[in-house]
């Protein structure tokens, strides 16, 4: 700035200052990463998913891939708390993929209600239990990635304990029916800055959450309390790995709950 002989005026400091705190006054404020989250909040998110959620990361979608391909089935290895089913599994299974599909496979676990179908990264380790309720936990871990699916049984209270946490109408009810203490807080809302939850469709939520690593874990839970295909009332999944690989994830739990959401009855 100069004045009218040419000479460059100097600008009063008091007036500079004040010019700055205006500016910075309307700049977007920049947002600190929450700290991690204390001792009993950290237990409560490893109950809840299996890890420690650190930061929000955006949920998946649910929405089925568009692209479909013919994968090798490679049979789960399970533990069943009844006679194992004798169902034939097929050599191969078109199911909807994202990524590369040779570093996929399709895990098929033999249930009563027949044969279930996931699509999974390759290679891996699969390992299921199979309870004699008709409720199984599976997961298949490989390539930094790992996805676990679970299946409550037909058992009303069971269910009931697995969607309260995330839903007030079922806290409710396992407070009413059961006598659990209702909470003031549902357990997912206590952890909501650490995690992002959302809820696409009555009582059924998605999260997604930065953890240990530099991964990531995304999420449903489907709680509608209506018989899926294999019986169960409750069923949904998890999958952690790498963020830049969160399309893939987001895309096999896609394939989770079209394989199991058929409202159905249980069979037996």
């Amino acid at each position: 700035m100069t004045d009218r002989s040419g000479r460059r005026a100097r600008v009063p400091a008091v007036v500079l200052a004040a010019a700055l705190a205006a500016v910075a006054a309307f700049a977007p404020a920049s947002r600190a990463a929450p700290a991690a989250p204390p001792p009993s909040l950290a237990a409560a998110s490893r109950d809840l998913f299996g890890v420690v959620a650190l930061a929000p990361f955006a949920p998946p979608t649910l929405a089925m891939p568009a692209r479909r391909r013919l994968l090798p089935v490679v049979a789960v290895r399970a533990t069943y708390g009844v006679t194992p089913p004798r169902t034939a599994v097929a050599a191969g299974a078109s199911l909807p993929v994202a990524g590369a599909p040779r570093r996929q496979r399709a895990y098929a676990l033999r249930l009563a209600g027949g044969v279930l179908y996931l699509v999974g990264p390759w290679p891996a380790r699969a390992r299921a239990t199979v309870g004699a309720d008709g409720s199984f936990g599976l997961t298949v871990r490989g390539r930094g990635q790992t996805l676990s699916v679970f299946s409550d049984s037909a058992c009303v209270g069971c269910a009931l304990g697995a969607g309260a946490p995330y839903f007030w109408p079922l806290a409710g009810a396992l407070h009413r029916q059961y006598g659990a203490p209702r909470p003031r807080t549902l357990a997912v809302d206590r952890l909501r800055a650490w995690l992002t939850v959302r809820y696409p469709q009555a009582r059924v939520a998605t999260f997604g959450m930065r953890v240990a690593g530099g991964q990531v874990a995304l999420g449903f839970v489907d709680a509608a309390m209506r018989y899926d295909r294999l019986g169960g009332l409750v069923f949904g999944a998890t999958w952690t790995g790498p963020a830049a690989l969160a399309g893939v994830g987001a895309a096999e739990l896609a394939v989770v709950r079209a394989s199991l959401d058929g409202g159905g009855r249980p069979r037996g």
